[in-house]
Formats: C-alpha cells, structure tokens, sequence
C-alpha cells in the first residue's frame, strides 16, 4: 500500500496520514475527482454522481472497495466468541452464506455494522467498515483476550471490490470458473476470475444484484483492469463513492457516522432484523436493547420526501407543528426516482408514513412527507 504524509500549517504541527488504496494510480488514469474519505484517498467520482449512479441502475458499476476492514476470526470456539459480540446468530450461519450484524457497545449503541462469511467451524471472514477498522480490530482483540480466538487483520493485503447492476451475472460469469447465477443472495463461494483466486459473495451496497471480490493485493490491480475491459460492451462503468451513498440511500441501506453511530441504538435506526434479543448466552449490549425495547425508543428512523425542489442534507433540522422534533442524517436528490428523500430521526409518535412534517433549510420550513422506506426496489 502507498502512504503519503502531509502536515498542517497551524502551530500544533499535526500531521495527518491519508492512505492510498493499491488502485489510486487506476483512479488517476481514470481521470477520478479524488477525496480523502475516513482517511483514505478515494474516487468520488469519474463523470458525474448521476451518470454514474443511472449506469448502476441499468447497467453495471465497478467500485474500488480496498478501503474496507477485512479481518479473519480463527479458533474452534470462535463462533461461541462472534455470538457474544455480535447481535445476530451466529452458530446456525452455514459454511458458504454471510450475515449482516452489528458489533454494540454494553449500551446497546452501535459500534460498527459488519458482514460476516461463514467458512468452517474454524474461521469466519468479517468485513467492517473503514473508519471503523482500527477501532473495531482493538475493540474484538480486547474482548478474545485470554482466548484461542485469534483476530487477523488483512485489510493490507488483501483487494477488494465490487461489480452491481443487473448486467453483472452476464459480465461477471463469462470470466468465472463457477455458476454465478446460482449463488444465492448472501452466499459466497471460493472460486476464480480471470483465472485469479477469489472470494466472491452475492452481496452489494446499491440494492441491485452483484458481487464482491476478494483477492490478494498483488492481483486488485490486474481484475479491475480485466473487468473494465471485457465489461465495456455491456456498459460497465468506473463508479465513485458519490453514487455510491446516493445508490445506498434510495436502497434505504444505513451508513456509519449518518443513520448509526455510538449515540444510535438499533431499535432506533431500523435494523431490529439484525438483532436477536433472546440470545443465550447474551450478547454485548443485549441486556440495555431488551431494557430499551421494554421501555420504548425515543426516536426512529424515518423515510422522507420534500414535496420542494430542496434537497434534505445531514443536520437539517426537521419540525412538526411549529416544534423542532429530529435531525435529518442522510438526503440527496434521487436520481432514479426524480424526487427529493432522506433519513431523519423524529418522535416515534411520527413514524406513520404520509405524516406531514417540515425540514430547514437557509431558516425557512419547507413541506416534507414520511415515506416508506426503501425508496427503491429492484424488480427481482
């Protein structure tokens, strides 16, 4: 991986480290607008967000994803530790299937939402987020410490990313030793593209259909290379982390540090079908999500559409009946659906969808409606 170290002008004299991922000279070449995102210099895009976002949609999209926590957990009572520190089970995930979950603090806060692949009764592959990485790797060695759960962290030497869109079967399959249209959504499998060994899972963060690889790092360079090629004729294209969050936020899917975080429960945020509170033993911050569902959450995570050409961004204020009542945490302008949506927190008692409700914006309330989420849905 490439470093490079840059220091402030102020008197402190800090200096901060932004991490290039093994594909920053593609973006480059590409001609990407790069930004530094948690730390890592990163394509936001390489035309513009909504070209690319209407290419995911209808085509396919290639996204860099080496900026992902990539960790292995080894042990043969490994799975007796993932079961105490994540919300959702564990021992019935079978080998060849992965799981969304999340990693809470005894609080019952979040401190991370992860993917898990189940290899055997020794290993499980885990996925975390970037800006999460290090916090995450600390915070589960702590918790195995005096244990024969080992926590690897790979994320140096491993690639990885992604192709989704409803051309990726077609694209993908042709360069692939197994069936990919037989993998069942949120299965993974051991195979090889272009004749380089990979894990590929039927998992995405766009809600269309497609895959992620893993690869070893030597060889990221050389697949991504191979997918622009071979993918060109049915409209694959460079996609940035711009279209990125607007693709996962009309999926209704949450990002960290917007819909959860360390202050953010996930009875609030939605996301009870990744939490199994009559686990035995318990899980870390099971006890406080039990108190808190007894008790009633004090916000929720809503779905909304301005009836104006305004679009809701993060930290907007949103009122009902004159009084401020929630925040929005996530908006854009949807491209697919040509409306303006967000994610806000208000009043469970305003959950209801066709709720009228108002955000401000520049000082100035403007009409805005509960929606169901997600805003989109793929056909099949």
């Amino acid at each position: 991986m490439k470093v490079s170290r840059t220091s402030s002008t102020s008197s402190d004299l800090k200096v901060e480290t932004t991490v290039k991922t093994i594909l920053y000279d593609t973006h480059n070449s590409l001609s990407a607008r790069l930004i530094d995102f948690g730390g890592w210099q990163m394509p936001v895009m390489y035309s513009n967000i909504v070209e690319e976002h209407l290419n995911v949609r209808n085509k396919a999209g290639l996204f860099d994803l080496c900026h992902m926590g990539r960790l292995t957990i080894s042990g043969p009572r490994h799975k007796d530790f993932l079961h105490r520190v994540l919300s959702n089970n564990v021992h019935d995930l079978q080998t060849g299937h992965a799981r969304y979950s999340l990693i809470c603090n005894e609080a019952g806060t979040v401190l991370d939402d992860i993917l898990i692949y189940a290899d055997d009764d020794n290993s499980t592959f885990m996925v975390v987020n970037a800006g999460n990485r290090e916090k995450i790797v600390g915070h589960l060695k702590h918790e195995a410490k005096g244990s024969d759960t080992l926590i690897i962290d790979q994320s140096f030497e491993m690639g990885m990313i992604a192709i989704q869109g409803p051309n990726s079967v077609d694209i993908c399959n042709e360069h692939c030793d197994k069936d990919l249209s037989e993998l069942p959504y949120y299965g993974h499998v051991i195979s090889q593209i272009f004749g380089v060994d990979c894990r590929i899972a039927r998992t995405g963060y766009t809600g269309e259909d497609g895959f992620e690889f893993f690869m070893s790092i030597d060889k990221t360079v050389f697949i991504w290379n191979q997918f622009l090629k071979v993918g060109q004729a049915k409209g694959l294209l460079p996609i940035g982390l711009g279209a990125r969050d607007t693709l996962r936020l009309e999926a209704g899917m949450p990002l960290y540090g917007h819909e959860i975080d360390e202050q953010t429960n996930p009875l609030e945020a939605g996301l009870t079908f990744a939490v199994k509170l009559k686990k035995e033993p318990v899980f870390i911050g099971q006890e406080s999500l039990i108190k808190t569902k007894s008790t009633g959450v004090k916000k929720i995570l809503v779905g909304l559409e301005l009836k104006d050409k305004r679009v809701p961004r993060q930290g907007y204020i949103v009122k009902h009946g004159g009084n401020e009542v929630g925040v929005i945490v996530s908006g854009t302008a949807s491209p697919s659906l040509k409306k303006n949506v967000g994610h806000a927190f208000v009043p469970p008692e305003l959950k209801a969808a066709g709720t009228e409700i108002s955000v401000v914006i520049r000082g100035k309330e403007f009409p805005a409606l509960v929606t169901p989420k997600p805003f989109y849905k793929r056909n099949s």
